[in-house]
């Protein structure tokens, strides 16, 4: 049985990754695929009928019109992408099962960006494992929706991998990369102007995190979580730098461990009336119990 084991293991390992990872692209679309034919009508009102009529119109006149009134306000790079099936089919019924076969196979694309982003970090075989988990999440089951997040999902991936190589070597041409994903991000979805602070506070980050490596490791999530709360263009981490917002937190953390063994002596009572003194006093009125 070992032997068996490290003979598939040894014929596992001999294929090359950029075999598993066009596997792995392919398996998800087809699973997709049949899917989403059990999807047999829009479900999400009125985006799905919007984005349909946005796509049909652009296949037709080569224009973002719903029902002939032009219009504005919704992204134009999932209505263009999935354009093809209703220029090819006039039919509703056979342009919508087009559409969702494109919709897996363009949501399931996402793969090959999640395993070089992993690659950053580990070796090919967990970075295919990393590949395979992004097209299993539950999000997956928008390909069966005329939905922008088949396209928004790849194409957030690959802004975060662009960002990752810009952070590592920030030539002009990643740059321009990283500038255009993040434009046609904002052009599928609005919600991607959220990556401009992210992207804005990532350098000063990473220049912190270089010049402390013994600090920045004792941070917890919850701490990091807070720090990255305060990101933005512009923003109080921007303007007045990682140093100052790591101190803090480094502080509220030694005094927390402080009260915490004050909290556990005879001073307890003390700690309990001088706390609720000094929590009153920063308390609105309104707040008070």
């Amino acid at each position: 049985m070992t032997d068996a084991v490290a003979g598939l293991r040894a014929r596992a390992v001999a294929v090359p990754a950029w075999a598993w990872l066009t596997g792995i692209v392919v398996c998800s679309s087809v699973v997709r695929i049949l899917l989403t034919r059990q999807v047999v009508a829009p479900w999400i009102m009125v985006d799905e009928l919007v984005y349909s009529e946005l796509a049909k119109s652009f296949a037709e006149h080569g224009r973002f019109l719903i029902r002939g009134v032009p219009t504005g306000g919704y992204g134009y790079v999932y209505p263009i992408l999935i354009a093809p099936a209703w220029r090819l089919y006039g039919a509703v019924p056979h342009a919508y099962a087009v559409a969702k076969g494109i919709n897996a196979v363009v949501i399931s694309l996402t793969a090959i960006p999640a395993y070089f982003l992993a690659r950053r970090l580990v070796g090919s075989g967990l970075a295919l494992v990393a590949s395979l988990l992004a097209v299993l999440v539950p999000s997956m089951l928008y390909a069966g929706t005329i939905m922008t997040e088949n396209a928004f999902y790849p194409l957030f991936t690959c802004a975060c991998l662009v960002l990752v190589l810009t952070l590592e070597r920030p030539t002009v041409r990643l740059q321009v990369v990283l500038l255009a994903l993040v434009l046609l991000a904002y052009l599928t979805r609005a919600q991607a102007v959220a990556l401009v602070p992210a992207i804005a506070v990532a350098p000063l980050l990473l220049g912190w995190i270089e010049r402390n490596t013994e600090r920045a490791r004792q941070l917890t999530a919850e701490e990091l979580d807070e720090l990255l709360s305060l990101q933005g263009t512009g923003g109080p981490l921007t303007t007045l730098g990682v140093e100052h917002f790591v101190n803090l937190i480094e502080r509220k953390r030694k005094l927390m461990h402080k009260v915490q063994a004050i909290a556990g002596t005879e001073y307890i009572d003390l700690l309990e009336q001088l706390v609720n003194l000094m929590f009153e006093k920063v308390q609105p009125y309104g707040d008070r119990v």
